[in-house]
């Protein structure tokens, strides 16, 4: 009998070593795949930062260096300052998409009358626009067209528009915004031309 009760004692010692032992493995097998994961994480959670680095220093990049210019009409008809066509062109080294130029009328006189800001509702469109996209250097020309150049039954005499061009330099990209001032002068041959003037100088029309 007692012989009997040792031999079992023995078999169920050596049952719960083997399911320690085991235990032990299934554990040391679990601490590795969590160490593997843990690693991991970490190189993806590396990788996920470095690339978020390194697009938003491309995506600064690219819209510092993208820049466009405006450029008034060379004849300027006088009997009427905004029948020319403005040209803007892309002066960056990518193309710049979701173009949408505008006319910031400030002031226009008449012999007998002006327009100021306020008068009218700002700014007006100008046609063709807006575009989806434009190359590298290229341009493109735009008429700022309001409707009143001849108000008051008689020709303007002076003319102070700012030509805003709104665009992204990528699809995705935040908007930018760059102004060109533009002002009509009078020559002694009695002809006009536009000047482009900084955006914070005082009135011209006066």
């Amino acid at each position: 009998m007692s012989l009997g009760i040792s031999a079992s004692v023995c078999m169920s010692r050596r049952v719960s070593r083997r399911h320690s032992l085991a235990n032990e493995k299934n554990f040391a097998a679990a601490k590795i795949r969590s160490n593997i994961f843990s690693v991991l994480k970490k190189i993806l959670s590396a990788v996920w930062f470095w690339l978020g680095v390194i697009l938003v220093l491309i995506s600064a990049y690219v819209s510092f260096t993208t820049h466009v210019s405006a450029d008034a009409p060379e004849h300027v008809d006088p009997s009427d300052l905004l029948s020319g066509r403005f040209e803007v062109s892309n002066l960056g080294p990518f193309s710049i998409h979701e173009i949408q130029p505008s006319c910031h009328v400030k002031e226009m006189r008449w012999p007998h009358g002006r327009i100021e800001e306020g008068d009218f509702e700002n700014p007006f469109s100008l046609d063709g626009s807006p575009l989806s996209k434009m190359g590298v250097s290229e341009k493109v020309s735009v008429r700022c067209g309001n409707g009143f150049a001849n108000a008051f039954n008689s020709p303007a005499t002076c003319a102070d528009i700012v030509i805003i061009v709104s665009f992204r330099a990528f699809p995705y990209l935040w908007s930018k915004e760059e102004k060109f001032r533009f002002v009509t002068g009078w020559n002694r041959d009695l002809t006009v031309q536009w000047v482009q003037e900084p955006l914070s100088a005082i009135e011209f029309c006066d």
